[in-house]
């Protein structure tokens, strides 16, 4: 191996704490993005919204595999001793327990809504199930706007959803915007 492949390879392990802050912040917002069917994981718009344009796929899975084994350890989730074994050398700061929870949780949701949601073959049927509640704004449509904000959360996560899925142009509340 030359040296600027060694130089390269240190440089992607290596996370400043911008980094791992910027992670972390777009992890628990945006959460990741897998294919459906091999569970690759999918970095291009995680990548370019963490501002981790240096990293490369193979550095951030490793990463994130390191950060929710972090997540899980401070959470106390994991069942059996097995589970608990790190799944590679990388150290990850830990959080709090509400923020490891919280950020899990934001992950599994949004995984759930791109992998599975989405996808349901029965997805318009239980659309139309939808109520209205008091909670919404009068011009809600219900069925139509709440697929429309599955379809934005999966495309923008769940931060600043009144800048990022408002003015979507692709998604009906441009309309309403």
């Amino acid at each position: 191996m030359c040296s600027s492949d060694l130089r390269k390879r240190v440089q992607q392990q290596r996370w400043s704490r911008r980094e791992e802050t910027d992670f972390y912040k777009t992890v628990s917002s945006f959460g990741i993005e897998r294919e459906r069917a091999s569970k690759k994981f999918i970095w291009a718009t995680f990548r370019q919204l963490a501002h981790l344009e240096k990293k490369y796929d193979e550095t951030l899975t490793e990463y994130f595999m390191a950060f929710r084994h972090m997540c899980m350890l401070v959470c106390k989730r994991f069942k059996t001793e097995e589970e608990s074994v790190p799944p590679n050398s990388l150290m990850v700061e830990p959080l709090t327990e509400e923020r490891a929870s919280r950020c899990l949780a934001r992950i599994d949701l949004l995984l759930k809504i791109r992998e599975e949601i989405l996808w349901h073959p029965k997805l318009g049927e239980r659309m139309k199930l939808c109520q209205m509640s008091p909670d919404l704004p009068e011009w809600w449509e219900p069925g139509t706007h709440d697929k429309e904000l599955l379809i934005g959360a999966a495309k923008h996560g769940l931060s600043r959803a009144d800048l990022h899925i408002l003015h979507d142009p692709k998604l009906i509340f441009k309309e309403v915007v």
